[in-house]
């Protein structure tokens, strides 16, 4: 195990020890699953964005005037209904 010191503004530290208290863990165990979870949200939203990349790359994109040009008759039929 690592010991790893950070220095925290007191407010957060207050809201780091409510919250660890009302999850009946410690701040440590908090901390931790805190990064753990960063991470796991980190490495999903770059595999987002490598493909996304990759749909690009490939050509696989829909011009903005077409996503415009469909929105504004999703939005128009929308409104005919709620007449």
């Amino acid at each position: 195990m690592v010991q790893i010191t950070i220095e925290i503004a007191d407010d957060i530290a207050a809201k780091l020890r409510a919250d660890a208290a009302a999850g009946g863990m410690d701040e440590s165990a908090l901390v931790e699953t805190a990064l753990l979870l960063f991470g796991e949200q980190a490495a999903a939203f770059r595999a987002f964005v490598a493909e996304g990349e990759a749909d690009v790359a490939a050509g696989r994109v829909v011009p903005w005037e077409d996503v415009m040009e469909s929105l504004d008759a999703i939005i128009a039929q929308a409104q005919t209904r709620q007449s």
